[in-house]
């Protein structure tokens, strides 16, 4: 058999289903960050923004009239976006720290860009979009199969 119970399931590649929850939040989450980013760019690109000044008080009249003020959302997308890039590059630390402290700041610099050159973190995407799939079908459907 190829069938599993639900938590010999989540267990399987990894101890915890925790993990596999988390996968699962992290790729529903940015599918919903996506669909609200296309549909806010569509919005922003067809309407007439406001001259913005983030020292004006909310109740000033906006110029030009009939104008929307987008321009706090867009700044929101902005600092979202440079915060996942960051996160990103903190989930680097740990292995670089360890390189530099056991072989050096040349070594440690050498393995970070092979790192980021083998793709090495598309995978981690990718699988971490198979694991939460593979969770959400076995939700919604049942039958969880091994992979």
């Amino acid at each position: 058999g190829t069938q599993l119970p639900l938590d010999r399931f989540l267990s399987f590649y990894y101890a915890h289903p925790g993990f596999h929850l988390n996968n699962l939040f992290i790729q529903l989450s940015l599918q919903m960050f996506m669909l609200t980013l296309v549909n806010m760019s569509a919005l922003a690109n067809q309407s007439i923004l406001c001259i913005y000044n983030k020292y004006k008080p909310i109740t000033d009249v906006l110029y030009p009239l009939g104008c929307y003020n987008f321009m706090p959302v867009i700044d929101w997308v902005r600092r979202y976006t440079l915060s996942i890039f960051i996160v990103f590059f903190i989930a680097f630390i740990p292995i670089v720290v360890q390189e530099l402290i056991e072989r050096g700041i040349w070594k440690a610099t050498q393995r970070f860009f092979r790192h980021l050159l083998s793709l090495s973190p598309m995978f981690e995407v990718f699988t971490g979009q198979i694991y939460s799939a593979s969770l959400l079908s076995d939700l919604t459907i049942g039958g969880a199969r091994y992979i």
